[in-house]
């Protein structure tokens, strides 16, 4: 009986040595209560995902390089309208400036024949007859005629951008023989000397009308 008390009290002797007590107790206790952490899982993959993924990456790389393509098109395309406005806008400036300067030239070479003819003509009324007069005015005009249209013949120099000479000559018709053309990036209208000429032609008509003065 004795002894079966005895084992049912606590005992307060002096631990063993090397055994645990105290606060060492107590976290052997809460160690050995705590289980170790389970190793982390593999993420899952998800293959639909990844291939949905893919497929819809394709397709806006895809919707990409058309959209670029389209913007290519759309700028050339414009480019060669823009070029094409151009060149029909020079196209009827260079026909308008021709036909205006085709007027202006035909202008000045009909008042230049105009007015010599008046000049030469005031001229020889004090010395000739009527019929004198008229004779030799009509041969004055024959003379500034051939003058005029004679191949060599350049009274005038124009320079300007060529598809405008082009069109210039030939909007003058005959009278482009006239004309001496130059190309150049600016228009500009200058006459040209032909004296040599003028004195050879004029020179014969000269001595027919003296040997009439002297008659």
């Amino acid at each position: 009986m004795a002894g079966t008390l005895a084992s049912l009290l606590t005992d307060f002797s002096s631990p063993a040595a090397g055994a645990p007590s105290g606060i060492s107790l107590l976290r052997s206790v809460k160690i050995a209560s705590e289980p170790s952490p389970e190793p982390p899982q593999p993420p899952i993959v998800d293959r639909q995902a990844e291939i949905a993924a893919s497929i819809e990456a394709r397709v806006r790389a895809e919707e990409r390089e058309i959209a670029r393509k389209e913007l290519e098109d759309v700028l050339a395309a414009e480019k060669i309208r823009h070029l094409e406005d151009m060149n029909e806008q020079r196209a009827i400036w260079v026909e308008q400036q021709a036909q205006q300067l085709s007027d202006q030239i035909s202008t000045a070479v009909g008042r230049i024949e105009g007015d010599l003819s008046e000049k030469v003509a005031n001229i020889l009324r004090p010395f000739l007859a009527e019929a004198y007069r008229q004779q030799a005015l009509a041969e004055f005009k024959e003379v500034l005629t051939t003058l005029l249209s004679g191949n060599d013949a350049r009274l005038l120099n124009v320079s300007g951008p060529e598809d405008l000479l082009v069109s210039l000559q030939a909007s003058l018709g005959n009278s482009g023989r006239l004309i001496e053309v130059t190309p150049s990036e600016h228009v500009e209208v200058s006459a040209t000397a032909q004296d040599t000429l003028a004195q050879t032609q004029l020179s014969a008509w000269s001595a027919r009308l003296f040997q009439a003065l002297e008659g």
